[in-house]
């Protein structure tokens, strides 16, 4: 069995799926990344079943909020890795990483085992998880503003401001 967070996957839902010539269900290729991301500081995979149209809001810290009620925005900068599972017209799957890097860029990797379908995974990122990422990333500036103004009115020192770096996208 392979744990991860609220997830588990048994070597059964793995090798049995693709023995009985299955396909890999969205949990498997979920897990999987995953245990992967669970490895490292800084990353989050997103649920495959997002898709264009679906994207969720953006992400708070759980149970903590501003002064004035709002729930906090977590703090895009410290994410290193992004990681979305395209299911491509439930057909086959492909992978979008965002790797962050707030002094430099966000270097997309677009990852399609067989080269057919890069298409529909630019098309992911360019209308899916980079609008999501700017959402993010403007949601988290509104409130860092508001908690400087707070800062400021009481004399505290305020925290600075970083600006979305630019995107450079990179097929493999």
């Amino acid at each position: 069995m392979l744990p991860s967070g609220n997830f588990s996957v048994t070597f059964n839902d793995v090798v049995g799926s693709v023995a009985r010539n299955c396909f890999l269900t969205d949990t498997v290729i979920q897990m999987c990344l995953q245990y992967l991301c669970d490895l490292r500081d800084g990353c989050r995979v997103f649920e495959s079943s997002f898709g264009l149209a679906s994207w969720p809001s953006t992400p708070t810290i759980q149970g903590q909020r501003t002064p004035t009620g709002d729930e906090i925005v977590e703090d895009l900068s410290l994410m290193k890795y992004l990681v979305y599972p395209c299911n491509i017209s439930c057909e086959h799957w492909t992978l979008l990483v965002a790797k962050i890097d707030f002094k430099e860029k966000i270097s997309v990797f677009l990852y399609d085992p067989i080269g057919k379908y890069e298409t529909e995974t630019e098309r992911e990122w360019d209308h899916g998880m980079y609008p999501f990422i700017q959402q993010w990333h403007k949601d988290w500036i509104k409130q860092r503003v508001e908690w400087n103004k707070n800062c400021a009115s009481n004399n505290q020192p305020t925290l600075p401001l970083r600006k979305l770096p630019n995107v450079k996208k990179k097929m493999l």
